[in-house]
């Protein structure tokens, strides 16, 4: 993505290079990005698109993080499982 490669603070001619497209075509694409988001220039558009992709990073940690912890919870869950089970027996016997 042309922006993800201006985030790198390479030239056209690099993202260009590094895209495998014209530097023309790479010119084109910021235009459209720099609509879109109402920038003043590729520096702006860069902080504009850097500044939305923050909450959407830390969400997506916030989901990880709330992921691990159902993880770490079903173990114990089953950790008990197992205990109540090895316990029942031993009252049965």
């Amino acid at each position: 993505m042309v922006l993800e490669e201006a985030m790198k603070g390479q030239s056209g001619k690099e993202m260009a290079h590094s895209l495998g497209i014209s530097e023309q075509t790479v010119k084109n694409h910021m235009y459209s990005i720099m609509i879109k988001l109402s920038a003043r220039d590729r520096t702006h558009a860069v902080v504009i698109y850097m500044s939305q992709r923050e909450p959407e990073a830390r969400a997506i940690r916030q989901i990880e993080e709330i992921e691990q912890g159902l993880r770490r919870l079903n173990d114990m869950i089953n950790q008990t499982g197992a205990i109540w089970k090895a316990t029942r027996r031993e009252i049965d016997e």
